[in-house]
């Protein structure tokens, strides 16, 4: 079950689509030059159809700078392809990331402050 509720209508779009859809997937985390403990982290919502498989990183709210976050975006979504296909070797398929968020980056948000439209 999704742990909120972007998550929720997320999973629900794709399975209207008729994807098959999996919420909170949970995968064991290493240690990196970032992280000194291993852990353990999520795949928020994998959707499956036809020889593709999406993985959906969801955030309600967006409130670190841009750079940084991309960047632990990308080492999340690099890890979690990993750990989704080592766990999954069954599913076979092209891989798609997508992020889904509720809010703007910290950047843009920023420099909209202010302004009247």
């Amino acid at each position: 079950m999704a742990r909120n509720w972007l998550e929720e209508l997320v999973s629900e779009f794709y399975r209207f689509q008729n994807y098959l859809v999996m919420t909170d997937v949970d995968y064991q985390v290493g240690k990196t030059r970032e992280r000194s403990v291993r852990g353990h982290s999520d795949i928020d919502v994998v959707a499956i159809k036809s020889g593709q498989i999406i993985l959906i990183e969801c955030k309600s709210y967006w409130t670190q700078k841009t750079g940084t976050a991309f960047k632990k975006l990308k080492e999340q979504f690099r890890s979690s392809e990993k750990q989704f296909q080592k766990k999954f070797p069954f599913f076979k398929g092209r891989v798609k990331r997508i992020l889904v968020t509720s809010g703007k980056p910290a950047k843009f948000s920023s420099t909209m402050q202010g302004r009247t439209h």
